[in-house]
């Protein structure tokens, strides 16, 4: 518990007591829910964030930020995010706030792209690794954030880092083994880091920054609909289209 107090949820060993994980602990798509461990699983929110902010916080917004936390951008640097989905647009947003001076953003969705764009971006254009060389006049980006993690986009993640940047992932890998380039990294020292989002620590910082304007939530939830149409909602997001990013559920 000591590191659930800590805003550690990731690291605890005893499992079970974060709301969402664990045994017994489904996530919150019901029309009444009980919430394990409420005094350290539910944070009493200002006036100022609404409805939408609100459910960013619960995960989406979290993981973003602690994509771009991890990736160690230097002030003004150069970061490549890859998989514009509503993680990956969170991250943009979030690089930005903490001091990136260009975000690059790949997805094979040229409409998601553009939504990144629209958040200050710059699109890459053909393949990934190439374009980023281009763009670096051959450097590599100083970070890259990585919200998809297949073995394509983690490949080109090696790739396209700088010698000496970091290599940040928040997307979930599946469970085959990932051919990993331990020597590429090792000449090149290159940082890896890996994690899912300690919602309950971002919370010190993103609501702040959400209060006083200085990270925007809008835009990443783009539908709403039904609870009972759960069903519709979840094959709308699996498509991957430029128009759905992120749907809310409603009762």
């Amino acid at each position: 518990m000591h590191r659930l107090l800590r805003g550690r949820p990731v690291t605890c060993t005893q499992g079970g007591v974060v709301f969402g994980s664990g045994s017994g602990l489904g996530g919150g798509q019901s029309d009444l829910l009980a919430v394990p461990a409420a005094d350290f699983n539910l944070h009493v929110l200002p006036d100022e964030i609404d409805d939408e902010a609100a459910l960013l916080l619960t995960d989406n917004l979290g993981t973003g930020w602690a994509g771009a936390q991890r990736a160690d951008i230097p002030p003004g640097g150069t970061v490549v995010v890859l998989g514009i989905g509503a993680v990956g647009l969170c991250a943009v947003r979030s690089a930005y706030a903490l001091g990136a001076g260009r975000v690059l953003a790949v997805d094979p969705v040229a409409g998601r792209v553009e939504r990144a764009v629209a958040s200050g971006a710059t699109a890459v254009d053909g393949p990934t690794v190439e374009a980023v060389l281009e763009a670096t006049q051959g450097r590599g980006a100083d970070a890259v954030i990585d919200a998809v993690a297949t073995d394509g986009s983690l490949t080109d993640a090696f790739a396209a880092v700088r010698a000496g940047g970091t290599v940040s992932v928040v997307g979930i890998h599946d469970l085959e083994p990932f051919p990993l380039p331990l020597l590429m990294g090792v000449y090149r020292s290159i940082t890896l880091r890996m994690t899912t989002a300690p919602v309950h620590r971002t919370w010190r910082d993103l609501v702040p920054l959400v209060v006083h304007g200085r990270l925007d939530t809008t835009g990443i939830l783009t539908h709403t609909y039904d609870l009972a149409d759960a069903a519709e909602a979840y094959a709308a997001v699996a498509a991957r289209s430029a128009e759905v990013l992120k749907v809310r559920l409603t009762t």
